[in-house]
């Protein structure tokens, strides 16, 4: 009951904020059941990566970096989440997310996606129920749901 209260949140979440307010421009994100507000977001051609940076209302900084194969996409699209940071084919990303000095990495789940929406120059990324993992302790693990909006 408690993921199901929690995924209609999210959704709920991510409905209202799609149109980010000028606080949270880079979009959101939640993880381990806290919300992170985007100051920014910002797309890399030559990393092949959007990095989000932003921070809990607990003022706890956190940064979420979505990488691509060898290129940004410029098409919609859905991505299958890599089994690590570093995606080994066009379809994929990797995702890390950095919660104060702790660093998790992305699992290989073959049902996790993440969604690509291109407007002109810029673009906006969504999922939900993408499984991160401690780097320094792999039993440490949780969901991450995203809604970014490159910024830059």
């Amino acid at each position: 009951m408690k993921k199901i209260i929690l995924s209609l949140l999210v959704v709920s979440m991510i409905t209202s904020c799609s149109n980010n307010s000028p606080n949270d421009p880079g979009g959101i994100w939640v993880f381990k059941q806290v919300n992170y507000l985007g100051s920014k977001c910002v797309g890399s051609k030559t990393a092949f990566n959007l990095v989000a940076t932003g921070a809990s209302s607990a003022n706890v900084a956190s940064t979420v970096t979505v990488n691509f194969y060898n290129a940004l996409p410029n098409i919609n699209g859905s991505y299958t989440i890599a089994g690590s940071s570093n995606p080994s084919q066009q379809s994929q990303v990797g995702i890390v997310a950095t919660v104060g000095t702790s660093t998790y990495t992305s699992t290989y789940q073959n049902t996790d996606t993440v969604y690509a929406t291109i407007s002109g120059s810029t673009i906006a990324l969504s999922g939900s129920g993408i499984i991160l993992k401690n780097n320094s302790n792999p039993s440490d693990s949780s969901t991450l749901y995203i809604n970014l909006n490159q910024t830059q």
